[in-house]
């Protein structure tokens, strides 16, 4: 399957484990597709510096890391919380914990 993305270059995706979500990280753009490729939401013009995006299906939540600093949003964009003091953030991983 080929989506086609509502902005010039990805630079990172994740994929929703439990829904099969897809979130689609651009220099200034954030998407989202459905796990049938269909498009669900899209942010333009977002300048956060954002380089990684995690999804954590289990705690409904996405984790969008920037050069110094986390954000994190819940999983249906109600709510978002942002973190600062990093000297340096290159990828986010996240440990759901159990359920």
């Amino acid at each position: 399957q080929v989506l086609e993305l509502p902005f010039d270059r990805a630079i990172a995706l994740d994929v929703d484990d439990r829904t099969g979500n897809c979130w689609v990280l651009g220099e200034r753009d954030i998407a989202l597709f459905s796990a049938e490729g269909g498009p669900m939401t899209h942010w333009s013009q977002v300048d956060l510096g954002v380089t990684s995006v995690t999804v954590d299906g289990i705690n409904e939540s996405v984790w969008l890391a920037a050069a110094s600093a986390l954000w994190k949003l819940s999983i249906d964009l109600e709510g978002q919380t942002r973190l600062d003091g990093f000297s340096s953030t290159l990828e986010i991983v996240v440990d759901p914990g159990t359920p």
